[in-house]
């Protein structure tokens, strides 16, 4: 009889995992957010003997929390990240991190605040068995609430759970949150703010919410609106000069004894080569850890580098002078140098080409996505690509995708007070190029049942994950998803070009209903409604969805 019931209990158990799986994957995820995720497990934590007293400050503020709120600003490449992935590696070994949510502008799941919540819902399920239950509660309770806004879903999935906590004393936990001037939008992110207020009334847990960014006027405004006994700043600018130059010794001595063993180079470099490299770093961790990418590079001159890069000089306390520099000298090391004028041009344009449209993408695409988006071949893209490894991870498997470093080369490329003409990138025209780039993808890859589902009507989970990358590249589901996006973003004149071209027209007459199928297999049919009205917005396509597809347009705009 003990037998039996320990097997009824055994199969409850099962059911009710299994049920609180299922209710869990409705909730949207961006995998790649976590501090810890795959994408992100090159990505550095702050090495020894620097940040010190820095994260000593952050670590004893994620115990108690006197004021919930910490808001750690900075320009970029002063290692805002890293030190957010460091606490938030500190928090997850200790059991004190709620969950970790790195926005991304590259990153098509992590540039907006879509995912926010329901991503931090899903860290916080892993957390306790009795969290997994209040978490899946609270979905099965209110069923839309993926759908609803983030107010509603923040008070659902995050505050509900948590204030249904039972245990014999108040437990601490920390949210990790890190660039939020990447969210995308200044609405969100003043709700967002609004939002990690509330964690002050929870009663069963002490929740801290720590918070990185540029002092971007959205945000810096939204802190300025919250009373100080809830949040506390730090501002990276404030910390003593000789502090961070003491850390970016530390970083480049350690550095520098890798590049020396990697090329033989015994006794190298000279300690005041060091220190030099140190002033023209200029505070910015970004320019150091860049450097030592452009030094070490392995079919280079560490030697000759180094010299091309203290005999540059830069201009300490501007800005970005030095980080200019430092990423003119890349550029022209990968573009120029050793090059006729004619094959400079060439060089040039395969950059502005491929590299520009690297920058602009709203998610990241591999060697062979962009190529395909691009209408171009694989060999075209890696020749663009072939000494860019300082600025840009460039991983050898042609399916994997290509990612920006810092976001700091991409506001270079794109200011042209920063960089030269032949380097710098119009934002608008790149749009215009990748919103045409998409309606050709669009044109020439979809088509009547895509996802081969046996059945009209069957439910586009029957479509699996292989089967949809198979007869749904990755390239033709970036066009699908963005190709509004880059539309919207499109100088004015170059949105006019793309109508009187006939080639929106042309998508409602052959592609409209294929492309709806599309957004269907990918669960995005929710974002396919936004973009219609977003479309509706900007442009009259009333009359080509009215006169080619039978629909109510009331749903669309």
């Amino acid at each position: 009889m003990n037998d039996v019931d320990a097997n009824v209990t055994q199969l409850k158990q099962s059911q009710e995992a299994s049920e609180q799986e299922r209710l869990l994957a409705k909730l949207p995820l961006a995998i790649d957010a976590s501090f810890d995720s795959y994408h992100r497990q090159h990505e550095p934590l702050c090495i020894e003997n620097t940040r010190v007293a820095l994260l000593q400050q952050h670590r004893e503020w994620g115990i108690g929390h006197a004021r919930p709120l910490y808001w750690l600003s900075g320009m970029a490449g002063t290692g805002k990240s890293t030190i957010a992935r460091t606490l938030a590696h500190h928090f997850h070994t200790i059991d004190t991190l709620g969950g970790s949510f790195f926005f991304s502008r590259s990153s098509g799941e992590a540039n907006n605040a879509v995912n926010l919540v329901g991503t931090l819902a899903r860290h916080l399920a892993k957390i306790s068995p009795n969290l997994k239950r209040s978490v899946c509660q609270a979905i099965s309770s209110h069923e839309d609430v993926t759908r609803q806004g983030l107010r509603n879903q923040w008070k659902e999935l995050i505050l509900a759970p948590l204030s249904k906590t039972q245990s014999k004393g108040r437990i601490t936990l920390n949210f990790v949150i890190d660039a939020l001037d990447e969210c995308g939008s200044d609405e969100d992110i003043r709700l967002i703010l609004q939002l990690f207020v509330e964690v002050k009334d929870l009663k069963e847990v002490d929740l801290g919410v720590f918070v990185t960014s540029r002092p971007e006027v959205a945000i810096r405004l939204g802190f300025e609106a919250i009373p100080d006994i809830i949040h506390q700043k730090l501002d990276l600018r404030d910390v003593p000069r000789l502090i961070v130059e003491h850390d970016l010794s530390v970083l480049l001595q350690r550095e520098f004894r890798r590049i020396s063993m990697e090329h033989k180079l015994p006794d190298w470099p000279k300690h005041r080569d060091i220190h030099s490299l140190v002033q023209q770093s200029d505070c910015l961790f970004i320019y150091a850890t860049t450097a030592c990418r452009y030094i070490g590079e392995l079919d280079e001159d560490p030697e000759e580098r180094l010299s091309e890069l203290l005999g540059n000089g830069s201009i300490p306390g501007v800005n970005t002078a030095g980080l200019d520099l430092m990423y003119m000298q890349v550029l022209t090391s990968a573009l120029i140098v050793g090059r006729s004028e004619t094959k400079v041009t060439e060089a040039c344009d395969r950059f502005k080409q491929v590299v520009g449209s690297i920058i602009t993408l709203f998610d990241e695409l591999s060697v062979s996505g962009l190529a395909e988006l691009l209408g171009i071949s694989n060999k075209r893209v890696d020749q663009s690509l072939l000494r860019l490894h300082s600025v840009l991870n460039i991983p050898k498997d042609v399916e994997s995708s290509i990612r920006l470093l810092h976001p700091s080369f991409r506001d270079f490329l794109l200011d042209n007070r920063r960089s030269e003409e032949r380097f710098s990138l119009d934002r608008g025209l790149k749009h215009e190029e990748l919103a045409k780039h998409c309606l050709r993808v669009m044109s020439m890859g979809l088509k009547r049942n895509m996802g081969q589902l046996t059945t009209p009507g069957s439910p586009p989970e029957d479509a699996r994950r292989e089967r949809l990358n198979t007869h749904l590249p990755k390239h033709v589901q970036y066009a699908c998803q963005y190709w509004v996006e880059h539309l919207d973003k499109a100088n004015l004149p170059h949105k006019h070009s793309i109508v009187d071209d006939g080639d929106i027209e042309s998508f409602f007459q052959k592609d409209f209903l294929h492309w709806l199928e599309a957004m269907s297999l990918m669960v995005k049919m929710s974002q396919a409604v936004l973009m219609i009205a977003r479309l509706g917005g900007f442009l009259k396509v009333r009359r080509f969805i009215c006169s080619n597809v039978v629909v109510n347009t009331d749903l669309w705009v």
